[in-house]
């Protein structure tokens, strides 16, 4: 279930529940240790479908998400910020870039104006010396993406952009890491670029391991992973995915008794 922007999955009565019980009845196991199993598998392909991964989330493995995300990330960057010696008429031999290299050297505020004024840069273009996670955040969606357009901000020392490049891409994993709680209680392994984040990546694993009718509670309280949950339907994809999954593996079952059962 949701509760505003928190994500819950708590498995009771629908569809999945239903083909659990079936699964249990059919192999002769209890509901615990089906159920157990089956929310284990549903994790997995939860942890796949949250940020980042590409065109095919659930079979992607966890290296290629992180170099998935990890572009995603540079490719922002180059959206928001540009270095300011690349400009080509900074690079002139000529004396219009003789001047406006020494203002580069002296006053950054000048060579904003000048720049303006001769078009090299738009009326909202910044000049700024170092980049800082205060520009990018400024510049970032509801979703954390910067929008394609003209680079916003140009700046003088490259190397911050890099820097600042490096923690932003440390930070990719962030949104699976909510699902932290729930891996360790079910005894899912995860990658060190994704269980770095578990001081700060909150979330939730509250098990009801009752015989006759257990339930299994879990949570991610990641916000923007909580915002993508919502808008990519998350929760109801992996649940879908694994419900279909068990009903084939009933309907392999079904047909494999009655093949028995007729002699074939």
């Amino acid at each position: 279930m949701t509760s505003g922007y928190d994500v819950f999955l708590e498995i009771r009565t629908n569809e999945f529940s239903k083909a659990v019980k079936e699964i249990a009845l059919e192999l002769r196991l209890s509901v615990l240790t089906v159920l157990i199993q089956q929310v284990k598998l549903w994790l997995i392909d939860v942890i796949h479908l949250t940020p980042p991964f590409g065109p095919t989330p659930t079979v992607e493995s966890y290296n290629a998400q992180r170099k998935i995300g990890e572009r995603a990330v540079a490719g922002d960057f180059s959206k928001a910020f540009g270095t300011l010696k690349e400009l080509e008429i900074l690079k002139s031999t000529e004396k219009v870039g003789v001047s406006l290299r020494r203002l580069l050297r002296t006053d950054l505020s000048a060579l904003e104006t000048v720049l303006r004024r001769m078009k090299v840069i738009g009326p909202n273009v910044k000049v700024i010396h170092k980049a800082t996670a205060a520009d990018h955040k400024k510049l970032r969606d509801k979703r954390g993406r910067v929008r394609r357009g003209i680079i916003p901000i140009y700046v003088v020392d490259k190397q911050s952009v890099r820097k600042l490049l490096k923690l932003a891409q440390d930070r990719v994993g962030w949104a699976k890491a909510g699902w932290l709680a729930a891996a360790n209680g079910l005894g899912v392994k995860l990658p060190a670029w994704i269980t770095r984040h578990t001081a700060k990546a909150k979330g939730l694993f509250t098990p009801e391991l009752v015989p006759n009718s257990p339930a299994i509670t879990v949570g991610n309280f990641v916000s923007h992973a909580q915002l993508h949950g919502s808008e990519l339907h998350i929760i109801n994809r992996a649940l879908l995915r694994r419900t279909e999954s068990m009903k084939r593996n009933l309907e392999f079952q079904y047909n494999r008794i009655a093949k028995r059962h007729n002699g074939k």
